[in-house]
C-alpha cells in the first residue's frame, strides 16, 4: 500500500492511494447528497398527516369502541356518526357479537379529520377481522365517524 502526503491549509495528510482511488470526485460527492436529500423530502412531504394526539387517540378509541357497543341502540348509536353516515339498522345488526378496537389513527394537520385503522374481534371466537379505514370528521371537541366499513366490504359515506 502506498501512502501519499497532500497538503492542505498548512497541514500534511497522509492519504492512502488505494482509498483515494475509490472516492469519487467531490462534484459527484455533492450530487448524490443532493440527489439524498431531494428524495427524503419528497417522501417526508406526502405525509397525509400525523398520529394522534393523546387527547384526540383517547377520543378516538372511545368512539371506535362505543360503535360496536351502542349499535343496539340507535339513539346513541347515531350519535357517534356525522347525519349522512349513519349506518342502518341491517348494518348495525352485523355488529352483533364483535367488538370494533382502534389500531391506529392519523391526523390531519389541521386537527380536523382523521383516518382511523378499525379491527373487528368476533367475540364467540377471538377471531380478528379486518382491519378497515374509517374516515373520521372533528365537530367541535367530538370525534364522529364520516366513513364507516365492516370487514370484506367498502365503505360507506355520504
Amino acid at each position: 500500500m502506498r501512502v501519499e502526503v497532500i497538503s492542505k491549509g498548512g497541514a500534511d495528510i497522509p492519504v492512502c492511494q488505494k482509498w483515494q482511488a475509490r472516492m469519487p470526485a467531490p462534484r459527484v460527492l455533492k450530487l448524490r447528497l443532493v440527489g439524498l436529500l431531494a428524495v427524503g423530502l419528497l417522501c417526508g412531504c406526502g405525509s397525509a398527516g400525523t398520529p394522534a394526539a393523546p387527547e384526540d387517540d383517547h377520543a378516538i378509541r372511545t368512539l371506535v369502541s362505543h360503535v360496536s357497543e351502542y349499535h343496539a341502540t340507535p339513539k346513541q348509536f347515531e350519535t357517534l356518526f356525522v347525519p349522512e353516515a349513519t349506518p342502518d339498522q341491517a348494518t348495525r345488526a352485523k355488529l352483533r357479537g364483535m367488538m370494533t378496537k382502534l389500531e391506529g389513527a392519523v391526523v390531519d394537520d389541521a386537527g380536523t379529520t382523521a383516518t382511523a385503522d378499525v379491527v373487528y374481534e368476533v367475540l364467540a371466537t377471538g377471531e380478528i377481522l379486518g382491519p378497515v379505514e374509517w374516515k373520521l370528521v372533528k365537530t367541535g371537541e367530538q370525534w364522529k365517524v364520516s366513513e364507516f366499513a365492516l370487514p370484506g366490504e367498502s365503505a360507506a359515506s355520504p
